[in-house]
């Protein structure tokens, strides 16, 4: 399993989720997809900011589009 990211005010404010160019090019109106699960909104995957994201740094995060795949804690 993944890192635990905790769904926090810190954390939602350092996310990039709302600078990502699939965020910009979908009906998205989420964040911190990383700690709170996918969008339940479709994803055009447009490109992915999460390796760039201060979060993913601060929890050693590895994979990308948790806007589609869900919490990091729930992946491999």
């Amino acid at each position: 399993m993944g890192a635990h990211v905790h769904d926090k005010k810190e954390n939602l404010e350092m996310c990039s989720c709302p600078d990502c160019p699939s965020f910009k090019n979908s009906p998205l109106t989420g964040a911190l997809y990383c700690a709170r699960g996918k969008a339940e909104e479709d994803v055009l995957e447009a490109g992915c900011n999460c390796s760039f994201c201060p979060v993913a740094d601060k929890y050693d995060l590895k994979l990308e589009y948790y806007c589609v795949r869900g919490k990091s804690s729930d992946l491999p």
